[in-house]
This record gives structure tokens, sequence and C-alpha cells, in this order.
């Protein structure tokens, strides 16, 4: 059987995406629809070709972008690409795929560091070192009103004030790794309303994986419930009732009340990693062991569509207006949400003569622009139409 795919095995997929660009099978330059995506500007990353550069989800507020194109925090134009302002994070690698953006400040979360910052100026407002606490490669906050959470290696989740960055909760997750294993899943999940903590857990010994999605109360870390998987999960997302979640070659949902199984979905020939995306009726997950991207129905799990991607799919999907938008470490690709049906997909104009060139991030997307930070620049395009 396929083994499960682990966070191990991303930072290698990670590693040859970004260094092996001269390879005669790699993915094609753009598709030949009509409805192309066209770049609007691109602003070249002062620290060009750090390892992981680029990985980081950009955030869109009105006629604003905020980037981590590498280890600095910027503020962009939208439209016109001009550079507000930049800040640097004294930090040499910036890991997280994700950061939070909430009323008046941008907070990061990257190892055992938390920051805060001025989203108007970019004024760093406080920095905490979480002591006995590392965070995983790629991971991200979640936030509520008043605090942030933070998923660990330490088997734990710790939670901060948002005005003051102190640390005033831990919650201990080691009694649901097994004995000697090592924790390798992280990515929380957080109720719209900020009242329950969903954990996805994993452990992993070298050959095999369990794993565990666990629910917590978020004000008070009180336990509430716990499913076992028969493989590590990594990521989940929620909506109304539903928690669904990927699990080696399953899709899973449970109701995210009472942690019971609704429904499961076995998917042959591939594996799932990274972060499903819950819009309306349908559930979208990328393949990494084959390429592609799934759509699943949310009541049923039964699937509905799947597209061929070029390269596996480990990043954060993005839905609006009716198209899918992902990345597979090279390309940008949208879809139409409904069918699957492939509007466009390419990769960075530069990529033609020099491939280490690439869109790696996952994609910001507004009604009219995409912005994503490549290994080498941060671009924004049009949304094809």
């Amino acid at each position: 059987m396929m083994k499960p795919i682990t966070q191990y095995t991303v930072a290698i997929l990670s590693l040859i995406m970004l260094c092996g660009v001269n390879c005669e099978d790699s993915p094609p330059l753009s598709s030949p629809s009509p409805k192309s995506a066209s770049v609007v500007w691109s602003i070249p990353n002062p620290k060009d070709g750090v390892l992981f550069g680029g990985a980081t989800q950009p955030i869109i507020e009105g006629n604003l972008v905020y980037a981590i194109p590498d280890t600095a925090l910027w503020c962009i134009n939208l439209t016109t690409g001009e550079l507000m302002w930049s800040v640097g994070i004294d930090t040499i690698l910036i890991k997280c795929r994700a950061f939070v953006l909430s009323q008046n400040a941008i907070y990061i979360g990257d190892g055992s560091r938390v920051y805060a910052f001025n989203k108007s100026n970019g004024e760093r407002l406080w920095k905490t070192v979480v002591p006995d606490f590392t965070s995983s490669i790629f991971n991200y906050l979640v936030e509520n009103e008043t605090h942030l959470f933070f998923g660990g290696r330490e088997s734990q989740v710790i939670r901060l004030q948002k005005a003051t960055g102190q640390v005033d909760m831990r919650i201990a997750l080691r009694q649901w790794v097994p004995s000697g294993l090592e924790q390798i899943a992280y990515d929380i999940k957080l109720s719209d309303d900020g009242d329950m903590l969903y954990v996805p857990l994993g452990s992993w010994d070298g050959m095999n994986s369990r794993g565990n999605v666990l629910c917590f109360n978020a004000h008070t870390g009180q336990f509430r419930w716990r499913y076992e998987a028969q493989w590590s999960v990594e990521s989940c997302d929620i909506q109304d009732s539903v928690l669904v979640f990927p699990a080696g070659q399953y899709m899973t949902a449970l109701n995210r009340f009472t942690g019971q199984k609704i429904w499961e979905t076995f998917v042959p020939d591939n594996s799932f990693w990274a972060t499903p995306k819950i819009h309306g009726n349908l559930v979208y997950m990328g393949g990494v062991a084959e390429g592609a991207m799934y759509a699943f129905d949310l009541r049923t799990g039964q699937q509905r569509w799947v597209t061929d991607a070029n390269a596996s799919v480990i990043t954060i999907i993005s839905v609006r207006n009716g198209k899918v938008f992902f990345t597979n470490g090279v390309e940008i690709h949208v879809l139409e949400a409904g069918t699957g049906r492939r509007i466009w997909f390419g990769a960075p104009p530069e990529y033609r003569r020099n491939r280490s060139y690439i869109y790696s991030s996952p994609v910001a997307v507004s009604d009219d622009y995409i912005v994503c930070s490549g290994s080498r620049k941060v671009y924004c395009l049009t949304v094809p139409k």
C-alpha cells in the first residue's frame, strides 16, 4: 500500500522543486487557453535563492498586498506594485505557509518565535520567543478575537495573547503520541466562532504512521473528543457541523461537535498532504503521489471530479468567484470550481529561459488579481476571465 506523505517528504519535494529545475520533464509553460492570466508587476526578492524562500501565502486587503518573500515583511500597492514599506524579520529562514492579518496588526509564527507588526507602517509591536517549543516547517498561526494558537514539535499547542504576545496556555498532546515517536502534524484549526480548537496529530517511526484529530475548548483547553485515524493527519477544514481531513489515501468527514464519522472515501493510486478547502457543497484537495486536484461532495464524500495538475499539490487552496486557484510548486492553476475544467495554468515568464523562477507560495486572490510569492520574485497577475 502507498505510504502516506509526511512533512519530511514535503521538505524533500520542496527541495526537488527548488533545485531540480533543469530536468527535461519539467512541467509545461502554460496552457493554450485564450483566457490567459498576465503578469501586472513583479518585484525581485532581495535574498535571491533562499531555501524555501517564497513559501508563505500573501494576503490581499483592499488595494494592499502583504507578503513575506524571504526574511522580510512587505506591504505593496496591489495595482501598481509600488513597495509601500518593508521591514526585516530577525531570522535566517521564514518557514510558515501563512500568516495572520487581524485588525491593525500582522502576526507571524516561525519556529519558536512569534511576531506582531503594525500593518500601517511595519513597526514591530512585540516578539515572543517561546521556551521549549518549536513549530514545524510550513506551520502557521490561527486566531480568534483575543488569542493566537500555534502547534509545535513538542507535542503541544500554545496560546498567546494578541495584545502582548504573552503565552497564557499550553495544551499537552503527548498522551496521544506513542512513546518514542515524533509528532509530525500541526496545522490546527479554529471554529468560526473561535470557541473550539481542532488539532490534527500524527506520529511517525520511520516506517509507519498513525494519526488523530483532537478537539479542545479554545478558551479553557479542556479536551472534548478524539478521532483515531489509520494514517498521520496533517490538516483539516470545517464548515457548519462538518470537519474534513485527509489521511494517507483517505478523505474523511466528522461531526465537528462529537467526532463521529460521517463518511470516508478511499482514493486509489494517490495520497494527500496539505490543507483541504471546503467551499459551498464541495471539498477541494490536492493529490501528492499523482499530482491532481480533487473535488468531493461535502455531504456524501463522493468524488465529483479530478483534474491533472502536472505535479504534486501541497499548497493552500483558494476558491473565489466560481474558480479554484492553487500552485504545484512551479505553476499557478485556475479551474472551474463546479466542474474542474482547466481555465488556465502557467509558470512565471522567466521560467522559459531559467527554470529556477517558479511560483512557489499559495496564492492570494481578489476579484481581479492573483498574487504569488515565487522563488525569486513576488508576482501579481490578472485573474483569467
